[in-house]
């Protein structure tokens, strides 16, 4: 094996010095090391990966190249080694193959892939990152005790005052007989009032906790002011360690206890599969809660949606956050990215567009009037440079009328606060912040600035501060931001009385969901349709572009499944086909035509551009079932004397046939495919 690894390298380097090349700045050692970093990098964000991305990690895991060296060289070769089985990363291609070697049917010269597939399609995955997926099936599928039957299930849910698919969605949790269970609601269904109810049955039947777990802290608060008094953030859960591996585990777990994964559609797959072996040593059960149609994780992820398809799972259709009727039919047609829904919003006046000044400068007004009525409502944007700008027009305009003053300190988003600014922290911290820690996304007010300290109170769930404390001003300048405006992740399980979403390209269809549906009262899109007042797209071309741009949290093991499906589909093995049959076909076709014309009109036909649309027609009368060599010696029997189009006068006499679909036509594509056809379409798996 190392003679045969040494043939490589040697082949490499002498094929370098043919081509002029400059020599080798990393050894194969190094190249090895770099590809093993990034791959690990890259997995740990992607459930699948294309190479740009890869390429992106190699990059930052390559060391300093000596002066001169030709870096995308270098990172290139990284990136092909770190696929292949040399690299010793053990990845898989996730795209599936075509059925047979299509090159013949023509390349791209950009990237030498097939013409009838998408540029630069391919997509990869560890072995070990399919694994971990398998697993958390596997888990998933686990059979338990069934501990409440079903007739006392169905009578206790009947008494919660839940609605008919609320207890529903309650009863298949209660009665579950395997370890996981799903329910996908959508926005505003009343998820966490089912879940509260669901784990008040719970405790009063088998005697054990119901625990809450959450991407954050702060949602962990409110997930137990919403019924789960015992909620934790996840990393508090597994007792993570920064920068290190292992896991404490603090929190203890018995049998039959119940794991809720609040907003399991942003939870990590790794995160997912350590929560699941802590809960299968335990014995305890999980019930995983979100929305298939919001945001995913922000690392690899997307078992959310497998789990949804793969476990008993219940779904609330019902919406009940809005005070206006249109707007909970509207929000569902938004979340089916139905594009009908963009007159539904535009004609209650929920679209405002203009350009990106105009916007900006409208979307932070009126978001600043209803501060100002004392509404509790949110300022939202695609991207956190958006934001940033957002809450510093917002700031400026407090400033103006005197509720804040002038700038002092430094923020981590650009922006600086003065006395009376809204600030959000943005990382978990033993600061004191009366009464506990100050942890990331807890909404400060600036009181005053005393020496290297900002002297601020915390915001309580229900809208009262605390008393003073200190916080450094060092604090501040890495971790703090402006609050008046954020982007829509921190939006995702909150209900507030109005939003105003900032529109612009930054956002993807499930973006556009949840920052459209967070507000009871009113829900605005400041849509962004221009950068000058005389370049102005419309806001329906923008809003539906955005609905279009579906990026949806799937699986590795889903988007494995999607990619066989795709190249195995009729679709795309008829394509293939068609072109195959092509390349004999329409010569045969014209070697038929040209035999039974004479010279002059052979020759004539041969250069007629309306031969396309003959050959489209015979090749149709075939595949309904006739004899195209029959059709060919009628319509060429008359005489062509006096055409001016010898091919145009074939199709006229050929559409005035008007052939029918024969009968019991039934024939299989192996036998509609010509004798003379290439052997890509004989082995065509078309039946």
């Amino acid at each position: 094996m190392q003679a045969l690894s040494a043939v490589h390298e040697q082949a490499a380097r002498f094929a370098d010095e043919r081509a002029g090349r400059a020599p080798v700045v990393l050894d194969d050692a190094a190249k090895r090391t770099a590809a093993r970093i990034a791959v690990a990098e890259v997995q740990k964000l992607h459930a699948v990966w294309s190479m740009a991305q890869l390429r992106f990690e190699v990059h930052r895991a390559l060391p300093v190249l000596p002066l001169g060296a030709d870096g995308q060289r270098v990172v290139d070769e990284v990136a092909r080694l770190a696929v292949c089985s040399r690299g010793g990363t053990e990845v898989v291609q996730v795209t599936a193959p075509d059925p047979a070697d299509v090159t013949s049917l023509g390349v791209r010269a950009s990237d030498g892939g097939s013409i009838y597939r998408p540029p630069n399609q391919e997509r990869y995955c560890t072995l070990a990152h399919l694994d971990t997926e398998e697993q958390i099936l596997q888990a998933a599928k686990r059979t338990v005790p069934q501990l409440v039957s079903y007739e006392q299930a169905r009578a206790a849910a009947g008494r919660t005052g839940l609605n008919g698919e609320q207890r529903d969605a309650v009863v298949m949790m209660l009665t579950a007989a395997v370890a996981t269970t799903v329910l996908v609601a959508p926005a505003g269904a009343g998820r966490s009032h089912t879940m509260a109810g669901f784990a008040r049955l719970w405790t009063t039947f088998t005697g054990r906790r119901v625990i809450g777990l959450t991407t954050s802290t702060n949602a962990a608060r409110v997930l137990a002011h919403e019924g789960l008094a015992e909620s934790y953030n996840i990393a508090q859960f597994l007792g993570k360690i920064e920068g290190s591996d292992e896991l404490r585990r603090p929190i203890p777990l018995h049998q039959d206890d119940v794991l809720v994964l609040d907003e399991a559609s942003q939870l990590a797959t790794a995160d997912l599969a350590m929560i699941q072996e802590a809960a299968r040593q335990a014995g305890t059960r999980i019930v995983a809660t979100g929305d298939t149609a919001q945001l995913g994780a922000v690392e690899a992820g997307g078992m959310f949606a497998l789990l949804s398809q793969e476990v008993p799972a219940a779904q609330l259709h019902e919406v009940r956050r809005f005070d206006a009727a249109w707007e909970r039919e509207a929000s569902i047609r938004l979340r089916d990215a139905d594009l009908a829904a963009v007159a539904i919003y535009d004609r209650h006046g929920r679209i405002r567009a203009a350009d990106h000044e105009t916007t900006y400068d409208r979307a932070a007004s009126l978001w600043l009037a209803d501060h100002l009525r004392s509404k509790n409502v949110l300022l939202l944007a695609g991207s956190n440079a958006e934001a940033a700008e957002l809450s510093r027009r917002v700031q400026a305009k407090l400033t103006q009328i005197g509720t804040v003053g002038p700038p002092q300190a430094s923020l981590s988003d650009g922006n600086h606060s003065g006395v009376g600014d809204l600030i959000r922290a943005r990382l978990n911290t033993e600061i004191d912040a009366e009464g506990r820690q100050l942890t990331n996304r807890d909404t400060l007010k600036i009181a005053a600035f005393r020496g290297p300290d900002a002297e601020v109170r915390r915001q309580r769930l229900d809208g009262t501060w605390t008393k003073p404390f200190r916080v450094p001003r060092s604090y501040l300048a890495h971790n703090a931001e402006l609050a008046y405006a954020g982007n829509v992740h921190v939006a995702q399980g909150r209900t507030v009385d109005t939003t105003h979403l900032l529109v612009t390209d930054s956002l993807s269809r499930q973006a556009l969901y949840v920052g459209m549906t967070r507000g009871r009262r009113a829900n605005t899109a400041h849509v962004i349709t221009g950068h000058e007042p005389y370049q102005q797209a419309t806001p329906e071309s923008v809003l539906v572009g955005i609905m279009g741009r579906d990026e949806g949290d799937l699986s590795a093991a889903e988007q494995i499944r999607q990619a066989q499906d795709w190249a195995s589909g009729t679709g795309h093995l008829l394509t293939l086909w068609t072109a195959a049959v092509k390349q004999t076909l329409h010569p045969g076709i014209d070697q038929q035509i040209t035999a039974r014309l004479t010279g002059t009109e052979a020759r004539r036909y041969q250069h007629e551009p309306s031969r396309q649309a003959l050959h489209q027609q015979l090749r149709a009368a075939q595949l309904a079932g006739h004899d195209i060599s029959a059709l060919i010696g009628q319509i060429t029997a008359a005489p062509m004397d006096g055409a001016q189009s010898i091919a145009s006068v074939l199709h006229g006499r050929l559409q005035g046939m008007a052939l029918p679909q024969l009968a019991g036509h039934d024939l299989t594509w192996a036998q509609r495919t010509p004798a003379a056809a290439p052997t890509i379409a004989m082995n065509s798996p078309l039946p």
